[in-house]
């Protein structure tokens, strides 16, 4: 997994939560629910054109464990 996944992840949720995030932040510790996960993965979908399972999302233990399941579906595993 690249650092550039990990970034473009973290960007994508200090946007859904307003406020810097970490890779190593979960999201359920920073807060999150089920309308920030939605547009989180919609977020996701529209930049790697392929769903984005929000379970994925939520069984996360960090926003950087969420990022290598992203990284899979962009195939840079």
């Amino acid at each position: 997994m690249s650092q550039q996944i990990v970034d473009r992840v973290v960007s994508m949720a200090e946007e859904v939560f307003q406020r810097t995030v970490t890779p190593a932040d979960s999201f359920f510790d920073l807060g999150g629910d089920s309308l920030m996960a939605l547009e989180l993965c919609l977020q996701i979908e529209n930049w790697v054109g392929q769903p984005v399972d929000m379970g994925e999302l939520v069984g996360a233990g960090s926003l950087e464990e969420f990022a290598a399941s992203v990284s899979a579906l962009l195939g840079a595993e």
